[in-house]
């Protein structure tokens, strides 16, 4: 690794070449300018055995854009060149479409959608397969030339899953996996068909290239560069064992893996490239803030649920994981949504009563009329659908708003009056106050909403970069106000509450991750033992 040849990257960016096909009104950002020449610079390296890169840019700062630049200019450089492949979550591919309408001289034939009713149409019919590929298990096939005429392919990890062998067939000119860290699990087959895809140059475009381990890493480069990271296991003894265990020699190997990855890798932070972007201030983020002490239900309810977990242990010592699980799940609901553990039937009662018990339901409403008298707009956060429907019921009740929820089954494909982006356009359009409920894990990335400058995470993920990603819905390039975050943490009488060890230990770990190679530790069961 440290002897590696790199010659090729002494010119680490090189010089831009705007492409033809880029509007002639569209301005890139200077951090973007460099983006597509570093992009350039590393697509012409092919000829040095580069091929691909890591674009990791920070949340916010365009890698849609410069990845689109990318491909345009190579559509144009190479004669007769082969369509690009650009995979991504399905809420993704709409504002892929989106910037390629706002940004590129491109016609809709141009673009071809390979999900939704477009899929079924490039699709082989059952009577057309071959019998020997019947026989081998293919069942899903696209007809052959399907991406013929076409400059951009987008598509689904799901489809790209389903109909490997098809996309795997093509030559494709330049392939990017957005949102990559979907494929970061090496057993995963969305992952193989990932790396089963043949591309003169394959793009991993994230924000957050190490979510849980180093292992992300590698498979990452496993992906755009094979072979350069080694086998995982031998990574693993290299340097995860190192880098994660907090060995002694771990700088050293940071420092060495570092050195080996940087030609490969662009990361950009948006304080470091944004004079412009106004400020990120986080009013609950730390363990004290919005400290909120547990009503009498909530304590009552919390101290039954501990004495459940014990008797379930002396009856069976053997039932440990399940049974710690079980508790931290019952007790996060306690904090969050106690009306739910207490009664069956919480969502048709007044939302008095979930007043009286939830005082973060209270504390919520309080801090919404401050936003209210200010005229802006706030997103809410959570991922668990009772409480979006109470959170809904209690702001229609106090302000007399409809606040959208947007989850899981919201429907994503443009068009339709409640597909989600609409819902969202809706809510950034409309002037004034406003309130927008949404799912960390569904609606987590992939969104654009700089209307909302207050960011409210009413319940946190156990992984700090998950967390980053949502409230970077609303801080990103185009928001001109400052961001306030907040989350609000139920607290013990007298002891420490599952919250508010969430709290700590997503404070110790966003501070671990603040370096991309130290690894963002997704916060384990076994770290709440204490508490019980």
């Amino acid at each position: 690794y440290e002897k590696a040849e790199v010659e090729w990257s002494s010119d680490a960016v090189g010089k831009l070449v705007r492409a033809n096909a880029v509007r002639p009104d569209v301005a890139l950002l200077p951090h973007q300018d460099e983006g597509v020449a570093w992009l350039q610079n590393r697509y012409q390296a092919r000829a040095s055995g580069v091929s691909g890169c890591l674009l990791a840019d920070d949340m916010g700062l365009g890698k849609t854009l410069q990845s689109l630049c990318l491909i345009a200019w190579h559509i144009e450089q190479v004669q007769g060149a082969a369509p690009c492949l650009v995979v991504a979550p399905v809420s993704l591919l709409e504002n892929w479409k989106e910037e390629i309408r706002k940004f590129l001289d491109w016609t809709d034939t141009d673009v071809l959608s390979l999900y939704g009713p477009e899929l079924s149409a490039c699709r082989l019919s059952a009577s057309a397969l071959d019998p020997d590929l019947v026989e081998l298990g293919v069942r899903k096939l696209l007809r052959p030339g399907f991406e013929r005429g076409r400059k951009v392919v987008l598509t689904t990890y799901e489809t790209l899953r389903d109909y490997e062998f098809s996309l795997a067939r093509v030559g494709w000119g330049i392939v990017v996996c957005d949102e990559a860290q979907k494929i970061k699990n090496p057993a995963a087959f969305v992952t193989q068909a990932a790396k089963a895809l043949r591309a003169d140059f394959r793009i991993a475009c994230t924000g957050t290239p190490v979510e849980n381990s180093l292992a992300d890493l590698w498979c990452l480069f496993d992906f755009f560069q094979p072979g350069y990271l080694r086998s995982l296991n031998e990574f693993t003894k290299t340097f995860r064992t190192g880098i994660e265990g907090d060995e002694d020699s771990r700088q050293e190997l940071v420092a060495t893996l570092r050195q080996a990855i940087q030609p490969w890798v662009l990361r950009r932070m948006k304080v470091d490239v944004s004079k412009d972007l106004p400020r990120k201030i986080e009013q609950g983020a730390e363990p004290s803030g919005d400290a909120l002490a547990m009503s009498p239900l909530q304590a009552r309810l919390y101290a039954s649920a501990i004495e459940e977990y014990h008797r379930i242990k002396e009856s069976d010592p053997r039932s440990g994981g399940n049974a710690i699980l079980q508790l931290l799940h019952r007790l996060r609901m306690i904090c969050a949504n106690p009306m739910a553990v207490a009664h069956a039937d919480h969502e048709s009662r007044p939302i008095t009563e979930h007043l009286q018990a939830s005082p973060k339901l209270r504390w919520l409403l309080e801090r919404l009329a401050h936003i209210q008298s200010a005229g802006e707009k706030a997103i809410v956060f959570t991922e668990f659908r009772d409480i979006q429907r109470i959170v809904q019921k209690s702001v229609a009740q106090r302000f007399g708003y409809h606040a959208q929820v947007i989850n899981g089954s919201t429907e994503v494909r443009a068009g339709s009056d409640t597909s989600r982006q609409r819902l969202i356009d809706r809510f950034q359009q409309a002037p004034g106050f406003g309130v927008i409920i949404l799912s960390t894990t569904a609606v987590g990335f992939g969104v654009n909403i700089q209307a909302a400058n207050h960011v409210i995470h009413f319940t946190r993920p156990w992984n700090p970069a998950k967390e980053d990603q949502a409230t970077d819905r609303a801080y990103r390039i185009g928001q001109v106000r400052d961001v306030y975050v907040d989350c609000p943490t139920v607290v013990g009488r007298g002891f420490e509450s599952f919250e508010e060890r969430l709290a700590t230990l997503l404070t110790t770990k966003r501070q671990l991750s603040s370096d991309m190679l130290a690894g963002t530790q997704e916060v384990t069961a076994s770290e709440f033992a204490s508490l019980v």
